[in-house]
């Protein structure tokens, strides 16, 4: 197979500085570049991707005023200029949060920041560059925009703009209180994503990207926002294309549930009134609003919602503050009234490797309790009988009369298909019809040493574990360094180009004469690249758990309907949030 290669840049992406000093550059000294924004000039460094050839890094740029004091759990304001030059030259702070392999306590509220990665800066005659916005998971409670985890030296040699941004975690990010007067109505993390986005369009000119063709991409968690993005009215003329890896708005994790007077009592509020809750929590030590949240659920926990991801916010549209998403997100997609812009999405073979590794308490209790991996999007209350059945019904077809803690690898394809893919396939067949753009679905099979889970965590595990393909995009600190004529490096170089390809064209394989041609999916078939040792394309994704899974969303009167295009449907498919 050979590796795919970008064709040559079509006349669009030229681009000629014609307000002569507008474009604010001057590298008198190699090794410090310096760029002016908005805001002011900064100062950054020059790198070596892994072909050895020079790039230049701009990092821990503020896009936001710090969310501090008043600004607790709000929408972010822009941000202020400084004066004299800034030093973009470190990782500026992460977001306060629990690191997630050294389980310490890091970061700051002062955490809207960005890095920004370009092959070249502009001069007077210079070509724009495709821009790719990454967004990092981790369960909307941990995660940042680390160098040392998502470093640019892989993709940056297909000639693109690179931005990695930070946004607000766990209750600083994701707060909602159901009382539309207390002013915190919630998704102040995914605001955070959009003020990013925005100083992406008033700024990265500046560093030779081009602001009409931005691709935002995120995995896990950040899969759910980047589909999140694409159906929330803010986001509009923001970004031009879509990559969302194992995650979307329709996994059952990516719902929040709102904050109401039962569930003061974590925060240790004792008056009888609800007036003074967001004062008091806004007065809060940080410490103690990360103790309070380590007493609440976590995103693996799929038969009950989330305290932190998505909520909807109606009837918080007349409080002041814009809203991220007023409706569902599936009447959002059955209207079209979304950014119609082509997405790739998909997942690894086995993302449920990822309860094993990352929390064995909630393994152990979904194998003792069947209960557990009833999805609370099907709308049945714990206990009773209808949910009984049901969690007999999942225990039955993925175990049969085995002992599911005898089958470990059942286990992970019932976690798969519940967590992750359902959604997603239901995601790729809902916007191939209600989309002209194109959708390309994709596979992850691929295991080499680059990955994620092994290295990271020292997993032995066998399988295409959730996270790994993070590890063909971005350069980490983890793994030894790439060596030429290697299944790692050639899987680098192929995942990159159809990665890359997509912010160029829109399509990841758009040479004609190529020996893969990666179609886009159809409405009769859900045709899906395998990336394996090798690049295969199948026609259809034929596994009989998703018709399984269509079958328990379908038995369900009250639960959330996925599939909505017969018009029976329709009605049960409003308002199911």
């Amino acid at each position: 197979m050979n590796i795919l290669r970008n064709k040559t840049l079509p006349p669009r992406y030229l681009y000629r500085n014609s307000l002569g000093s507008c474009v604010l550059y001057r590298s008198v000294k190699m090794n410090q570049p310096t760029v002016t924004v908005k805001q002011g000039k900064l100062v950054g460094t020059v790198s070596k991707d892994i072909d050895g050839n020079n790039f230049y890094s701009f990092k821990g740029i503020p896009y936001a005023t710090p969310p501090l004091g008043k600004l607790r759990f709000k929408a972010p304001l822009p941000p202020s200029p400084w004066t004299g030059v800034l030093q973009a030259t470190k990782d500026g702070n992460c977001c306060y949060s629990k690191d997630l392999f050294t389980k310490k306590i890091v970061g700051s509220e002062d955490c809207l920041n960005l890095n920004v990665y370009t092959p070249r800066l502009p001069t007077t005659d210079s070509n724009l560059l495709p821009v790719m916005v990454w967004i990092h998971g981790g369960g909307f409670t941990t995660g940042s925009n680390s160098s040392d985890i998502y470093g640019p030296e892989f993709l940056i040699t297909s000639n693109v703009v690179i931005v990695v941004i930070n946004y607000r975690l766990g209750l600083l990010g994701f707060l909602s209180i159901d009382d539309p007067s207390l002013g915190i109505p919630g998704n102040a993390g995914f605001k955070d994503m959009i003020m990013a986005l925005k100083w992406v369009q008033n700024n990265i000119q500046q560093f030779s990207g081009d602001s009409n063709n931005v691709t935002v991409f995120g995995e896990s968690a950040a899969g759910g926002a980047v589909h999140l993005l694409m159906l929330s009215p803010m986001s509009r003329g923001l970004f031009h294309k879509a990559i969302a890896q194992s995650g979307c708005a329709l996994n059952p994790w990516s719902r929040a549930k709102r904050f109401d007077r039962k569930m003061y009592d974590v925060f240790d509020y004792n008056e009888s009134s609800n007036e003074n809750i967001a004062e008091y929590l806004r007065n809060l030590p940080v410490e103690k609003l990360l103790e309070c949240q380590f007493k609440m659920g976590y995103f693996l926990d799929v038969n009950r919602m989330n305290p932190f991801g998505l909520v909807i916010e109606r009837e918080f549209a007349e409080q002041g503050e814009v809203p991220f998403l007023t409706e569902d997100p599936v009447d959002v997609i059955l209207s079209k009234n979304f950014m119609d812009v082509p997405l790739m999405i998909g997942f690894t073979k086995m993302e449920g490797l990822l309860v094993h590794t990352y929390r064995p308490t909630a393994y152990e209790n979904m194998l003792k309790d069947f209960e557990a991996n009833v999805p609370h999007l099907l709308g049945y209350k714990t206990g009773t009988n209808e949910s009984k059945a049901v969690a007999e019904k999942i225990k039955s077809f993925y175990f049969g009369d085995e002992d599911p803690a005898q089958n470990k690898n059942q286990f992970y394809e019932m976690v798969t298909d519940n967590l992750f893919l359902y959604g997603i396939y239901s995601t790729v067949k809902e916007h191939s019809f209600n989309s002209t753009s194109p959708v390309y679905f994709y596979r992850l099979s691929l295991e080499t040493s680059l990955k994620f889970l092994q290295v990271l965590m020292k997993d032995k595990e066998e399988g295409a574990a959730h996270g790994d393909d993070v590890a063909y995009l971005f350069k980490n600190i983890f793994n030894k360094p790439l060596l030429r004529d290697t299944l790692e490096y050639t899987s680098v170089k192929r995942i990159v180009k159809l990665w890359t390809n997509f912010a160029y064209y829109g399509n990841p394989t758009p040479d004609n004469n190529s020996t893969l041609i990666w179609e886009k999916v159809n409405k009769k078939q859900v045709g899906f690249l395998d990336i394996g040792n090798e690049l295969t394309f199948f026609n259809d994704l034929q596994q009989t758990s998703l018709q399984f899974w269509d079958k328990i969303y379908e038995e369900s009167s009250q639960g959330y309907k996925f599939s909505c295009r017969n018009p029976t449907l329709l009605k049960k498919c409003k308002g199911r949030l």
